[in-house]
């Protein structure tokens, strides 16, 4: 087999393997302890080890070939890279599991249709990577490799990762909607107490409180409404890289508006 053969079955797998990791390392997932989410992720961490097995007997495998270009040596080398394909499509099922499984306890109530269709669209990319998993597994000769590696790599970078990107811009914004709507709850009560308590009488301090808490409101929704308008931007089923980190950064920055309020909470029941 061609030199360039043999280097255009390392250029397309490792291709596979590197964007994969880089997803992995920038895919902030929602850290839910939960025991449905803890087994996707023992299913994806067994996964990952046994694709690094069997990686180093790929390129073991691809290694003797290489050095002595018997046909021995490359029916080896083709079992393992077959191998080696054939569990990088398991691990990206486990993969894509794990993340659908990380939005299972997101308070979906006032966004349910959004989270069918994120299952429904998981659903499609595994049923893809089990029929290219059977196409692997079907091919006789190394050469029939190369073309089904670069086939999975085109169908992550043009589906899969924008699919996941968008799902994890709907787990953070829905998140937080619904983290805001139990703040407007609880504040409104709250108010609607501190008025009839106080009713006709001037407290300086809760005055203080009570702008201070208006003040935090308006920027948390600010950047709610933010996060908002750039996800009504977005694909139906895919989106970006740079849209998720945008939503994910003005999602954040609410986030962390709201979490100011919990010392102002404990103060004003402190007072009252």
């Amino acid at each position: 087999m061609p030199q360039s053969k043999v280097s255009s079955i390392k250029y397309f797998v490792l291709s596979i393997v590197f964007s994969f990791l880089i997803l992995s390392v920038i895919a902030i997932i929602p850290a839910f302890a939960q025991e449905s989410l803890e087994k996707a992720r023992a299913d994806y961490s067994f996964q990952f080890s046994k694709y690094r097995e069997i990686q180093k007997e790929y390129q073991s495998a691809k290694s003797q070939y290489e050095s002595f270009k018997t046909a021995t040596s490359k029916n080896e080398a083709f079992l393992k890279t077959k191998d080696y394909q054939a569990q990088i499509d398991n691990l990206l099922i486990a993969y894509v599991l794990f993340v659908n499984e990380a939005g299972s306890k997101v308070n979906w109530q006032s966004n349910a249709p959004d989270r069918n269709k994120i299952t429904e669209s998981f659903e499609a990319e595994n049923s893809y990577f089990k029929d290219h998993r059977e196409k692997v597994q079907k091919a006789q000769t190394l050469e029939e490799l190369p073309p089904l590696a670069k086939e999975l790599n085109e169908h992550l970078n043009k589906i899969t990762f924008l699919k996941i990107y968008r799902a994890l811009s709907v787990y953070e914004l829905t998140h937080v909607n619904s983290t805001f709507d139990n703040f407007n709850k609880i504040y409104n009560s709250l108010n609607e107490y501190i008025s009839g308590k106080n009713s006709g009488q001037s407290n300086s301090v809760i005055s203080n409180w009570q702008s201070e808490m208006t003040s935090i409101t308006m920027q948390a929704e600010t950047n709610f409404v933010r996060a908002q308008k750039k996800y009504s931007q977005i694909k139906q089923e895919t989106a970006s890289k740079g849209e998720y980190q945008e939503i994910s950064l003005y999602s954040t920055k609410t986030s962390q508006e709201l979490k100011k309020t919990k010392i102002l909470f404990d103060e004003i029941l402190r007072i009252l």
